[in-house]
């Protein structure tokens, strides 16, 4: 068998299977680290599966404070998968969430951990303990203790109104004029 035909599958694997798992991807997308009032039981972090299929996020853990944390459903027998393209948020204490945003309909994961008012780093691990996500947030970026939330916009964290479980919307601030078009 010539050289071409060993080498073979190994060139189908990385270009035809290797990309698939490249691809799948689960990315931080919003932070609430810092809520008005008391933080007790009302951190989350919402996560957006970007990858052409679903995943299923129970058995992966939150990293922070060098600690594992795992992630799970947040009631009995519910879903853990994400939808591709879909959001999920993960929070400490679901009740206490789902009291703050009683119209949440979407993916709801279970956690425990405690975000740093200051900042900190947190990483998304896989079921094998694989670094899927990083995200260094600091207080300096803003919504500390203001009702807003870190969102990732536009390549960048921004502070602005929450919009757990679904795509971030930041609009521009009250001092600087709307860009109208075709006006």
């Amino acid at each position: 068998m010539s050289a071409m035909y060993k080498s073979l599958p190994a060139f189908l694997f990385v270009f035809f299977v290797a990309p698939l798992s490249v691809s799948a991807q689960v990315v931080f997308t919003e932070i609430m680290y810092s809520p008005d009032g008391a933080d007790g039981g009302r951190e989350w972090v919402e996560v957006k599966n970007t990858s052409g299929s679903a995943i299923d996020l129970g058995g992966w853990k939150l990293f922070e404070n060098e600690t594992n944390h795992y992630i799970k459903a947040a009631a009995e027998g519910a879903t853990t998968t994400l939808l591709s393209g879909g959001y999920a948020v993960i929070t400490d204490n679901p009740a206490s969430f789902l009291v703050d945003w009683s119209n949440f309909s979407g993916l709801l994961l279970d956690s425990a951990f405690s975000l740093g008012n200051t900042g900190e780093t947190l990483v998304l691990r896989n079921g094998e303990l694989v670094d899927v996500n990083t995200v260094a947030y600091d207080a300096a970026l803003g919504a500390d203790g203001d009702g807003k939330s870190l969102q990732f916009v536009g390549g960048e964290w921004v502070a602005a109104a929450p919009t757990p479980g679904k795509e971030n919307e930041v609009t521009a601030p009250q001092n600087e004029p709307l860009m109208m078009s075709g006006v």
